[in-house]
């Protein structure tokens, strides 16, 4: 085999596992897009799911403060302030995409990493409990 023929095998497979490189880096990047497009949608779902039922829990709460007004004006009042945040965290959830989401809670666990740590305990217990009462 000449100089010639041997340097251009070596730079033709090169160019083979470079093109062979930059594909498997192209489906990568189409899987990682496509994932991450499937996780966006997910997330929305559940959010809006969540976001309703908070605001149905609102409503819900809204009549019953609306029936005790006349009665236990006290119990209304505190009831009215619970529809009030309620409807709050439902808005805020309406409102935000999963990256906005995800920055709120990074902000939040720089500022109160404390309260952020116990949060996050406090979820996990529960979810526990919940998984094991559901077998």
């Amino acid at each position: 085999m000449s100089k010639e023929n041997s340097d251009l095998c070596g730079s033709t497979l090169e160019e083979s596992m470079s093109q062979g490189k930059l594909k498997f880096s192209e489906k990568e990047e189409q899987t990682e897009n496509r994932d991450l497009g499937q996780t966006r949608s997910t997330f929305a779902e559940q959010r809006d799911e969540i976001a309703e039922g908070l605001g149905s829990m609102a409503r819900i709460l809204r009549n019953s403060a609306q029936q005790l007004q006349h009665d236990q004006k006290l119990t209304s009042g505190y009831i009215n302030s619970v529809v009030g945040k309620i409807e709050h965290v439902s808005d805020y959830l309406r409102e935000k995409d999963m990256r906005q989401f995800i920055a709120d809670i990074e902000c939040f666990a720089r500022r109160r990493p404390g309260l952020f740590l116990a949060g996050a305990f406090a979820l996990g217990f529960f979810s526990i409990k919940l998984l094991k009462s559901a077998r």
